[in-house]
């Protein structure tokens, strides 16, 4: 309903459709992603981060896509200090663009600075599959780790 609404430039009116599906069921991720996308849509966007945060926390920023918009909520986190909202913003990423290297780095880096070292080795390992010509960085970080 919100998508048709959308679609007919009724804007508020989609808004208070996915809230009224949001209001059914707070711990359903969906609604939350698809109301805060809307309302970014909408040009709501102080509201919009309430909705986009709770997405994210309940394991739904896979939702967020396309890949360029998970960029830009990965900027308004990093903005804020929100290492585990960007965190798991990377990991979508890397779901959403699995030959993107330099992706996986940065997500080596955010799990290494976590203290989280055998997911960090993990994915240093897989950046160095992907992309043999970084295997002495790779090794090098491991390194490091341990």
């Amino acid at each position: 309903k919100a998508q048709i609404l959308l679609g007919r430039g009724e804007g508020d009116q989609a808004v208070e459709a996915l809230k009224y599906a949001y209001s059914l069921n707070e711990e359903y991720h969906q609604s939350a992603c698809h109301l805060g996308k809307t309302l970014l849509y909408t040009k709501q966007e102080e509201e919009a981060f309430t909705y986009i945060d709770r997405c994210i926390d309940l394991n739904g920023a896979s939702l967020l896509a396309p890949a360029g918009q998970v960029k830009s909520f990965i900027g308004h986190y990093v903005e804020q200090g929100d290492t585990e909202r960007v965190t798991k913003l990377y990991e979508a990423l890397v779901r959403m663009e699995p030959n993107n290297t330099n992706n996986m780095i940065e997500l080596a880096k955010l799990y290494a600075s976590q203290g989280l070292t055998e997911k960090a080795i993990s994915m240093a390992m897989k950046i160095s599959e992907k992309d043999p010509t970084v295997t002495q960085y790779v090794s090098d970080f491991i390194e490091e780790l341990q």
